[in-house]
């Protein structure tokens, strides 16, 4: 049957010129200082059908564009509250939405690799079920993908990718509609995402006796110049930069290092007070409860977060401050026990013991009513001593106090960096005005240098407990790889209807990339390069797909024919567990599919 295919346009905007007049115009927007400026438009069409229907009906191309876009003569548009509608003047004939065309090669290779991995993971599962509506997911894993291989999480250069590579969607997405896809996904859609993810992790595990799984909480901040987003508030800039924020929670599997949960909060909110509302999240979205230990460094834990999980019945390996009345006391009575020889363990380096005690809490907790702590629970203290963080702080402290004690005495006064070391570590002799270093008070102030406490409701030995607090390295490599490796410091939005569409495809690209990297890690540690005598040391992961993106494939009768995959390129496919690309027909085999 004959068709004509739809005009492949430029994008598009309405801008009304009072109530009388609505042109068409093209545009180009640009990031300049963190900021979307639009810094070329121009005039392509008017809009004609009276003040009543405007900014909708029939378009009026300038003969300008019509000669850059000749198509447009076999059509009469239409603007519509969705877009544009193109009616062939030979009303008979159907209209195709753009797709590739038959013969065109495309970078093929890499795409394949993500896109296998995403159909064998749970979170591939879970946008295929939540977002199959108008093959949003489709969608969605090509600007995942964009974001992993380009490694940017800036639209603008999408275009240019899509029309060299095989993506699982393969229809034209501009930079107007990949910013309406991320204003179509709201609170309620990601929420519906996460409940899928832990319902099918959930069935994963079967129905056993789960084993005991360790997740690793932190947040981070992203700085922004946009004026529009209502989380965006000063507060405590994790990357030192004099912006305003918004603050980004992940809860990682230590285990597989993968994200299982994220939230965005205001960017003055402290890390104190977000740990009862993640609580609450995870039990609301159906997450890991039953034997799973929360991890947590220093900014978390709090005499009320602590409650709140033995209230919740959530355990938990905490880092808490050892200068806390209450754990400083724990402290002092095992100080003598932090230099015995017996309690040194060489594979942490660094002397070692535990302390049972008695947490006292309300089990029942009652806004306004006065808290009792009836309730007991037991609970470990693992305190660590590390000498040569010790020493090293014992170094510092002395070289600082040294010159300012070197400054006064030379010259009666010190610059404004040393002041803090005359008042703490010195002493002035009021008659001779000399001052002198006061040992006592240097001790004092090294007293806790290189001791470190962790609280823990699950863990008893002191050994276990700091490995798995190691490990919350996964969350660290999370926020690295969002951060670093895609280059997600900035959001590179202005409103808040499209943050929230935005930050779970940055999720998902970052998912992807880790699951990438630990892929091949493991094929090196389960010692497979030296069955296959194929080492990754040099390759990273960025590189790894750097090399089958070189895989190419033509579209052809319906399908697509990739070239030969050999050589290195066999093996690299091999290290990551996949099986290399074939010629698939029509449907095919695609992991996902193709549009």
């Amino acid at each position: 049957m004959a068709v004509v295919r739809e005009p492949s346009l430029p994008p598009l905007i309405i801008q009304r010129s009072g109530r009388k007049y609505a042109y068409v115009m093209t545009y180009r927007n640009k990031w300049v200082d963190g900021r979307c400026r639009r810094v070329e438009s121009r005039k392509v069409g008017k809009i004609e059908g009276g003040v009543d229907a405007l900014p909708n009906g029939r378009v009026k191309w300038d003969d300008a564009f019509v000669a850059e876009h000749p198509e447009l003569r076999s059509f009469d548009t239409w603007r519509r509250p969705g877009g544009f509608d193109f009616k062939p003047r030979d009303g008979e004939l159907p209209v195709e939405k753009p797709r590739r065309q038959e013969g065109c090669r495309l970078h093929a290779g890499a795409t394949w690799a993500l896109e296998c991995i995403a159909a064998e993971s749970n979170i591939g599962r879970a946008l295929a079920s939540v977002f199959s509506k108008y093959h949003a997911h489709m969608k969605i894993l090509s600007v995942a993908f964009y974001m992993v291989l380009r490694a940017t999480n800036s639209i603008h250069g999408y275009g240019p990718f899509a029309e060299a590579s095989r993506l699982p969607w393969g229809g034209v997405l501009s930079d107007s509609s990949i910013s309406r896809l991320f204003q179509r996904i709201g609170e309620d859609d990601v929420d519906a995402f996460f409940k899928k993810l832990n319902a099918l992790n959930a069935r994963a595990l079967g129905d056993g006796e789960p084993e005991r799984v360790f997740l690793a909480l932190d947040s981070t901040s992203i700085s922004t110049s946009a004026r529009n987003l209502s989380q965006a508030e000063w507060g405590h800039n994790k990357d030192g930069d004099r912006l305003r924020q918004v603050n980004v929670l992940f809860l990682a599997d230590q285990k597989t290092g993968l994200p299982l949960f994220y939230r965005l909060h205001t960017g003055s909110t402290p890390d104190v007070s977000t740990m009862r509302r993640v609580l609450a999240d995870s039990a609301r979205l159906g997450g890991p409860v039953r034997k799973c230990v929360l991890v947590a460094d220093r900014g978390y834990p709090s005499e009320a977060n602590i409650s709140d999980c033995l209230r919740n019945n959530v355990s938990f390996l905490f880092r808490v401050p050892s200068s806390q009345p209450y754990f400083k006391s724990y402290v002092a009575e095992v100080r003598g026990e932090l230099s015995d020889a017996n309690n040194y363990n060489d594979y942490i380096g660094q002397f070692a013991t535990t302390v049972e005690a008695d947490w006292r809490y309300d089990g029942f907790e009652v806004d306004g009513k006065r808290t009792v702590r009836r309730d007991r629970a037991r609970v470990w203290l693992h305190i660590y001593y590390n000498p040569g963080i010790h020493e090293d702080a014992r170094n510092v402290l002395l070289a600082n106090a040294s010159r300012a004690r070197d400054q006064y005495n030379a010259r009666g006064s010190v610059e404004d960096g040393y002041k803090s070391f005359i008042e703490s570590c010195c002493t002035i002799d009021n008659e001779t005005n000399v001052a002198a270093i006061d040992n006592r008070k240097v001790e004092k102030m090294l007293e806790n240098r290189g001791v470190a406490v962790l609280i823990s409701d699950e863990i008893k030995d002191p050994i276990d407990a700091w490995l798995h607090y190691a490990d919350r390295g996964a969350v660290e490599q999370a926020f690295h790889t969002l951060k670093s490796r895609l280059a997600c410091d900035r959001f590179r939005v202005s409103k808040d209807r499209s943050l929230t569409g935005k930050m779970l495809v940055q999720f998902v690209a970052t998912s992807l990339l880790i699951m990438v990297r630990r892929r091949l890690a493991d094929y090196e540690r389960f010692r497979k390069s030296r069955q296959d005598k194929f080492r990754l040391v040099s390759l990273s992961d960025q590189t790894v797909l750097e090399y089958l993106h070189n895989v190419m494939a033509k579209k052809i009768d319906g399908g697509w024919l990739f070239d030969e995959v050999t050589g290195r390129n066999r093996r690299l496919y091999a290290a990551l567990g996949i099986k290399p690309p074939v010629t698939a027909g029509d449907g095919g085999n695609f992991p996902i599919g193709s549009a």
